[in-house]
C-alpha cells in the first residue's frame, strides 16, 4: 500500500477491523502510537500518523491534551472516524483498556510499515462432490476487511447446517456458486460493524440469514435480512431462527392462513424445519400431527410439541386418519410420495404448503382434483419471496419476537458440532442421521 492511502473505516468500540501498531506517546502530539493486544480476526499492522483522542479509558489516571495531539496533524476533507478497543500504553500512564478514537490513519513510508490480512478459519468447498468436497481451510475475510457501507460484519458464534447447504456442496442447488466457495447460509453473532441507518449496532446479538459465507469465524450479510436475537434465545439456537423458523412461520401464517384450533399434518418432523413447524404451529394454536422417519426423530418431533407422531412407512396415512382425522393444513419439504397421500387428508378448504423436496422426486399434481374437492396447493420458497420484500424479514422477526416473549416458542437444536466438524455435519445430513436441527459452533 502507497504512503498516503487512507485505510478503511474499521469496525465501532468493541469489535475490531483494524488495529493500528507502533510505539507511544499521545500526550505530546505528533505521530501518534498506539500498542494493539486486541481480540481481531482481520487485522492490519501498519505504522499511523493520526489525529488521535482517547475517548474512553476505564482505570486511566491521565488526561490526554486532545488540542495538543490535534495540531500536530492538520484535518481534511476526507477525515473519517473510527474506534478500536484495544490494550494501549502511552508515555504517560497504563491503561488496561482504553478506546482510542482515529480521525485519520495515513501509512507511513518504509520497509518497516506493512499492511498484511490476518486470514480467519472457515469451511471452503473445493468442489461440487457433497461434504467431501469441504475442508477446513484459512481464508481472507469477507470483503478482505473493508467497509462497503452497505454490508453488516458478524462475529460468528454458530452456524446453522441446512439441507441447502448440503444440495450446494453437490452443485444441485438452485443458484450454483462459483468456486472455491464458503458454504452456510445462516448464522448467530454478534455485529462488529453495522451501516448506518439501519437500526443495528455494533455489540448487538442477531441472527441473519446470506448466500454463503456463514460457515467462518467471521461473515457478512445484507442488515435487510438481519433480525436481533431474543435474549432468551442463544447462539446455537438463533442460528436456526432466521431460514427455519422464518420459514415456518411464512408457510403457516402468511401462506397457509393458519388459524387457531385447526390441525397441522408436519411431513419431516423431525428434521430441522419439520421441528421449527411443530412448534411455530403449535405456538400459533394449532393441533399438530408428525410424520418422522425412524424412533429419534419421532422423539425430536413430540419434543418440539407434536400432539401425535406416525411412523413414516406403509400405512402413515392411515394413521394419521384414525389419530386425527382430516387436516387443515399440510406442511410438507420432503415431496415424492406423500405429496399425494397428504392432498387426500385435506379436508375441504384445507391446503398442503410445499417447502421443498427432500425426498429428492418433485410430485405433480391434476388441478382437477383440487377442483373437485376444494383444496388448495401453494408454494412457500421464503427466500425468493424475502428477495423482492425485504421487509419481510422484519414482520416475521416481531412475530416471533412476540411468541418467544410470551413463552410460546422456544426454539431448539439438534446437534452441534465444532466448526472443524462441519464436513461430519454435512455427511450426517447426507446419509438422513440428522434428528432436529445442526449448527457449527464457532465461539
Amino acid at each position: 500500500m502507497p504512503e498516503g492511502t487512507e485505510l478503511p473505516k474499521p469496525t465501532t468500540t468493541g469489535f475490531l477491523a483494524v488495529a493500528a501498531v507502533a510505539g507511544a506517546g499521545v500526550a505530546g502530539g505528533g505521530d501518534a502510537a498506539v500498542e494493539g493486544d486486541v481480540e481481531a480476526l482481520s487485522a492490519v499492522r501498519v505504522g499511523v500518523s493520526a489525529v488521535v483522542t482517547v475517548v474512553e479509558a476505564p482505570l486511566a489516571t491521565w488526561e490526554p491534551d486532545p488540542q495538543a495531539a490535534e495540531t500536530r496533524t492538520p484535518r481534511t476533507a476526507t477525515t473519517r472516524r473510527m474506534a478500536l478497543r484495544m490494550r494501549a500504553a502511552f508515555t504517560d500512564a497504563q491503561y488496561e483498556t482504553a478506546t482510542v478514537s482515529f480521525r485519520r490513519l495515513v501509512l507511513r513510508s518504509g520497509r518497516s510499515h506493512s499492511a498484511t490480512m490476518q486470514p480467519m478459519r472457515a469451511l471452503v468447498l473445493r468442489e461440487f462432490s457433497g461434504p467431501a468436497g469441504v475442508v477446513v481451510d484459512e481464508v481472507a475475510p469477507p470483503g478482505d476487511g473493508r467497509d462497503d457501507g452497505r454490508t453488516a460484519r458478524i462475529e460468528v458464534h454458530a452456524a446453522g447446517v441446512s439441507f441447502a447447504d448440503l444440495l450446494i456442496t453437490r452443485g444441485e442447488y438452485q443458484l450454483r456458486p462459483t468456486l472455491p466457495f464458503v458454504p452456510g447460509l445462516e448464522v448467530a453473532g454478534v455485529l462488529r460493524q453495522a451501516p448506518p441507518g439501519t437500526g443495528f449496532a455494533a455489540g448487538d446479538r442477531v441472527a441473519a440469514f446470506m448466500f454463503g459465507g456463514a460457515f467462518a469465524e467471521e461473515a457478512a450479510a445484507d442488515p435487510a435480512t438481519m433480525v436481533r436475537l431474543p435474549d432468551k434465545v442463544g447462539f446455537p439456537e438463533g442460528a436456526g431462527l432466521v431460514v427455519n423458523y422464518h420459514t415456518a412461520w411464512f408457510a403457516l401464517a402468511r401462506r397457509a392462513r393458519l388459524l387457531p384450533g385447526e390441525t397441522v399434518l408436519v411431513q419431516g418432523a423431525g428434521g430441522g424445519l419439520g421441528v421449527a413447524v411443530i412448534q411455530v404451529a403449535r405456538a400459533l394454536g394449532a393441533r399438530v400431527v408428525g410424520v418422522a422417519g425412524t424412533a429419534a426423530k419421532a422423539a425430536m418431533a413430540e419434543a418440539a410439541g407434536a400432539d401425535v407422531v406416525v411412523a413414516a412407512g406403509n400405512g402413515w396415512a392411515d394413521a394419521v386418519r384414525a389419530a386425527t382425522g382430516p387436516v387443515d393444513v399440510v406442511v410438507d419439504p420432503v415431496g415424492g410420495d406423500r405429496f399425494d397421500d397428504s392432498l387426500r387428508l385435506l379436508r375441504p378448504e384445507g391446503r398442503l404448503v410445499v417447502v421443498g423436496f427432500a425426498g429428492g422426486d418433485i410430485p405433480r399434481v391434476k388441478v382437477n382434483r383440487l377442483l373437485l374437492r376444494n383444496v388448495s396447493v401453494l408454494g412457500a420458497a421464503w427466500r425468493e419471496f424475502v428477495a423482492g420484500e425485504p421487509g419481510f424479514v422484519a414482520e416475521a422477526g416481531a412475530a416471533l419476537d412476540a411468541l418467544i416473549a410470551g413463552g410460546g416458542l422456544a426454539p431448539i437444536v439438534g446437534a452441534a458440532y465444532p466448526l472443524e466438524d462441519g464436513v461430519r455435519a454435512l455427511q450426517d445430513l447426507a446419509d438422513r442421521r440428522a434428528v432436529g436441527k445442526l449448527v457449527l459452533t464457532v465461539r
